[in-house]
């Protein structure tokens, strides 16, 4: 926790970073601050640390930080349910020093709070591997795990689907010698699980909501932010991507192999291919040996894994590094118990293998933070830009996702959030007589698709600006053009209308 505090940054990275700081000065769903569903227990933790630090995102960042922290401890906790203590130590120690679990600890994210809550519940579900079938202290295993998973849903909604471990207890508790007992005593246990879920998910809602207006309000805006993410922005299975084959494809490449493996990827260091195929050993020998964990255990990793495993690949941005984060832990314990295996029949092979995952994963990862404490994000890097070089009063910005750093940086420049080319040519009417200098972002134009070579000859790139693909995996490479408005619609606009007239 220590080490995560100090490296801990004060940026404005992302567009949901600049929401949650927001937040903190206004709770305002309708304002985007934050964005639906009001994540009430991240921002709640990011007030504890506000009048210390007196800075929003580094409040932010320390809730991450301490979030990371716990959640080594919590693992450790899941891992000695399923391995002897000192696999279950090293196990956590390679959690702690994963690039990606460390890396979201140093940001002003909800995920490292998501993921420690998530291995909370893990947690607190393993209890049920202590008991024989038709125990009931399955029953409060389950209950306990009920009102956790209201937490999480307050911390990170798009972790939902692992409440389906929920089912482990239910069904260990219900099902006596491969028969249902569905008596009165033990459907309680249900019962009350399902009202305090219920309730305090619902409690939550009620006090987000109310800030808002009324609960019909905070549905009706749930359900307008829900469908953008399936149909428009959401880069999910459903919004028009290439086919599923080519996602499959991406979704190992950049979530499997990268992320979660540490594999290489082309602007990374040659080695990182060793630090993929060492991870890849340890999971392969996790299967290869005929000794198993268990029905129980694998049942459990499987309830943990699969249901939000399709959500991931169906419902997420397979861009985005972070949304794999809770398999990560299920990743760790299965290559674990492989290494475990492997050192009963090859010992210094096995503490060969898991030292050279350790050491790799341990540079990769503080190569990581270094970089994301010292180097600002592209995304900055542009909005410093134009602070330094337009006046606030001579310019506009077109934008996609860059808009709300900037509005962060300074709140003077006006920018025109742009997703489409039939209200392209109408934002720039007002324009047209070159009054204002227009920029506009490479991922706008490149979001024209074919239609973007229309506008290609009025563009002059004025600055591009980098940062590691990682740390930012949608805008680390950001160009900046600007439009020479007057021409574009004299040749262009002016041009089609009136041959449209003639």
């Amino acid at each position: 926790m220590l080490v995560r505090l100090s490296w801990t940054t004060a940026w404005p990275e992302s567009w949901d970073a600049v929401d949650f700081a927001l937040a903190l000065r206004r709770y305002d769903l309708f304002a985007m601050q934050p964005h639906f569903p009001g994540y009430p227990f991240f921002i709640l933790a990011g007030h504890f640390f506000l009048p210390l630090i007196e800075n929003e995102y580094l409040s932010l960042s320390w809730v991450s930080a301490v979030s990371g922290g716990i959640g080594v401890g919590l693992f450790y906790g899941v891992a000695r349910r399923f391995l002897p203590e000192k696999w279950a130590f090293w196990g956590g120690v390679w959690l702690a020093v994963h690039p990606m679990t460390w890396l979201a600890s140093e940001q002003p994210m909800s995920d490292a709070m998501g993921l420690a809550t998530a291995l909370l519940l893990w947690w607190t579900v393993s209890f049920s591997l202590r008991w024989p079938d038709g125990d009931q202290r399955h029953g409060w295993v389950l209950v306990s795990g009920a009102v956790v998973v209201a937490v999480l849903l307050g911390v990170r909604l798009s972790y939902w689907p692992l409440a389906a471990v929920l089912l482990y207890p239910a069904i260990r508790l219900l099902v006596v010698k491969g028969k249902w007992q569905l008596s009165a005593e033990r459907v309680r246990y249900l019962i009350l699980a399902a009202g305090l879920g219920i309730g305090l998910t619902g409690a939550w809602i009620l006090a987000v909501s109310n800030s808002e207006g009324s609960v019909m309000r905070f549905f009706r805006l749930g359900a307008a932010f829900t469908e953008g993410h399936f149909t428009q922005w959401g880069d999910t299975a459903f919004t028009g991507a290439p086919s599923w084959a080519d996602r499959m494809v991406e979704f190992f490449r950049r979530q499997i192999w990268v992320a979660a493996m540490g594999g290489w990827y082309p602007t990374a260091p040659t080695w990182q291919w060793v630090t993929g195929l060492a991870v890849a050993t340890a999971l392969l020998a996790a299967v290869t040996f005929e000794r198993r964990w268990g029905d129980h255990r694998v049942r459990l990793v499987a309830l943990w894994m699969f249901p939000y495993g399709l959500w991931l690949f169906f419902g997420q941005n397979v861009e985005k590094w972070r949304h794999i984060l809770p398999l990560i832990p299920a990743m760790i314990l299965a290559a674990m118990w492989g290494i475990r295996r492997l050192a009963e029949r090859r010992r210094l092979a096995a503490y060969g293998l898991l030292a050279l995952i350790l050491t790799l994963h341990t540079v990769q990862g503080a190569s990581l933070v270094r970089i994301h404490h010292e180097d600002k994000p592209a995304v900055v890097e542009m909005a410093d830009y134009v602070k330094n070089h337009y006046d606030p009063d001579r310019v506009v910005l077109i934008t996609w996702e860059e808009e709300r750093v900037l509005y962060a940086r300074d709140s003077r420049y006006e920018t025109i959030l742009l997703h489409s080319w039939p209200v392209f040519t109408g934002a720039l009417t007002p324009y047209r007589h070159g009054e204002k200098h227009v920029l506009i972002t490479g991922a706008v134009v490149d979001g024209f698709g074919p239609r973007k070579e229309l506008l290609r000859p009025y563009l002059r790139e004025v600055a591009r600006f980098e940062s590691h693909p990682l740390i930012d995996p949608v805008y680390h490479t950001i160009r900046l053009y600007e439009i020479d408005v007057k021409r574009f619609f004299k040749e262009t606009v002016d041009g089609v209308q009136g041959g449209r007239a003639s």
